[in-house]
This record gives structure tokens, C-alpha cells and sequence, in this order.
């Protein structure tokens, strides 16, 4: 009966709004706000107790988060409450007390769930120092004390200083990259018709080529008014000779076709007339 009335009181409770800040000063805003954060520390502790006791008396097939998220409660609440619970199991056991408990944040109690590799004795032994939240942070995060890490730091950074300094190099400038050239597309070229070829004719029967007459040499006129040279001459044994030179002319004529009016204008031109 007693849970119902606490959340039926929980859920009537108004959250505060907006407007109410706004009408506070800076300290009551600092105030409020600390009188939050003991709240949330207080329902975190008191969380991991409860869920502590009740995963202890659950029954067969019974789970503690079936049986939270169907009473409401969300499933980011039930998770944190289970690293409280965790480092609350150290006080069952008599291991740590319920105050150095209470202390304890959620920061904390995760770190704790990393740190169980460590065992129960070095871990309480870390609880009960006055460091322990800096040391459980520190074991956490790189498997030793803040002391320690701190000692290392120290040491690699003197080692780092007590190095030559390193001749710093000017970063060569790179050439300016060329820009290729943009290679044109080529235009398609049409394909070329290749054409059948033309049918093969017969070839055709060789022609038996004429004989070959010799050439006339070309008809060169008589200037008007020239006298004929043998009348000149009137010599009868120039005469002898040409009419001789005549049958050899006419000899060698005579395999053309025509050779008369070659040979009259050979004639003419020697002043001859062809004997009777």
C-alpha cells in the first residue's frame, strides 16, 4: 500500500516549469540546483539498493527488468540502477560500508563493473582511499592508479624534451599540376559502302596491231619567188646526183601506201620533173 501511495505522490508531483526559473535570482537558481543533484545522488544510492534486494528475492523465471517494466519504469533507469546495484553487493558482502557506498556516483559505480578484473581486494582497497574516485576513473581507462599515469606522463614527456631538436625541413612547394588537354571526341565516320564488283568479262581477243607506217615529215612551202636551186645551178652533174638522190627516196618510199605526192614534192622542190 505504502508503494502505491509513494508513486501516486511521484506522478502528481508537477515538474518545474519554465516560468518558475525565470523568476528566480542566481542564487536560488544555484540553490535549486544543489538541492537537485542531492536528489538524483540520493535516488541513485537508494536505486541500487532496491534493485539489489529485489534481483536477491526474485523466483524462477522471474527477471528484474520484466518485472520494473511493468510497474513503469523506463529501461535507461533500470540499467543505471543495475551498476549501483553492483557496487551496493560490496556492502552486502562487508566489504565496503554503506557510506563509502552512498558517496559512490554512477561515473563510480561504472568504473567499478570495468575494475572487476582487478579482484574484490584490490578494489576495495581503491574504495577506501581518498582518491578513489580519480583512481577508479584512471584504473577504468588505462589499468592504473592516477597517481601512476600521471608519474608516466611525466617521465615520457621528460624523455620527449631531453631529445636533439629535429632540423625542421620547409615543405617543398609542388608544381603546379598541368591541365590535360581535353581530348576531342573523335566525329563518327560513316562506314564506306564497299560495292560489288563489277562481273569479270571475257577478255577480249588480242588485235593484230597494223603495220606501222613512217611518219610524213611535215610539208614545208617554197618561198614565193625562190628560183629552183638545179636551174640555178644548171649543172648536169649535180643534176646526176639529185635524180639519183630521187631513186633512193623513191626506194625508200615506196613501202608506204601512197608515196607519189611525196615524191612529186620532192621534185618540185629540186626543181625536177620525173623522167618519161
Amino acid at each position: 500500500m505504502a508503494t502505491k501511495t509513494t508513486r501516486k505522490k511521484i506522478e502528481t508531483e508537477p515538474i518545474m516549469q519554465s516560468s518558475e526559473i525565470v523568476a528566480m535570482d542566481k542564487k536560488q537558481i544555484i540553490a535549486t540546483f544543489a538541492d537537485r543533484d542531492r536528489t538524483l545522488r540520493r535516488a541513485f544510492s537508494e536505486l541500487g539498493k532496491l534493485y539489489s534486494f529485489l534481483a536477491s528475492s526474485l523466483k524462477y523465471g522471474e527477471t528484474v527488468t520484466v518485472l520494473l517494466t511493468k510497474a513503469g519504469v523506463r529501461l535507461g533507469t533500470i540499467s543505471n540502477a543495475s551498476y549501483a546495484a553492483e557496487a551496493f553487493n560490496l556492502v552486502r558482502s562487508e566489504h565496503i560500508t554503506e557510506a563509502e557506498y552512498d558517496r559512490l556516483t554512477f561515473n563510480d559505480c561504472r568504473a567499478i563493473r570495468k575494475c572487476r578484473d582487478l579482484g574484490v581486494a584490490k578494489l576495495v582497497g581503491i574504495l577506501k582511499s581518498e582518491t578513489y574516485s580519480e583512481d577508479l576513473a584512471s584504473f577504468a581507462e588505462h589499468g592504473m592508479s592516477a597517481a601512476d599515469y600521471a608519474a608516466k606522463q611525466e617521465m615520457l614527456a621528460a624523455i620527449e624534451a631531453s631529445k636533439p631538436p629535429v632540423a625542421s625541413v620547409a615543405p617543398e612547394t609542388p608544381a603546379p599540376t598541368e591541365t590535360p588537354a581535353s581530348t576531342d571526341t573523335p566525329a563518327p565516320v560513316a562506314p564506306v559502302t564497299t560495292e560489288a564488283p563489277a562481273p569479270t568479262e571475257a577478255p577480249a581477243t588480242p588485235e593484230t596491231p597494223a603495220t606501222t607506217e613512217t611518219p610524213i615529215a611535215p610539208e614545208t612551202p617554197a618561198p614565193a619567188n625562190v628560183t629552183p636551186i638545179l636551174s640555178v645551178q644548171g649543172e648536169t652533174e649535180k643534176l646526176m646526183a639529185a635524180m639519183a638522190i630521187v631513186d633512193s627516196l623513191e626506194k625508200a618510199l615506196s613501202d608506204l601506201a601512197n608515196p607519189a605526192p611525196v615524191i612529186e614534192r620532192i621534185r618540185v622542190m629540186l626543181g625536177m620533173k620525173k623522167a618519161a
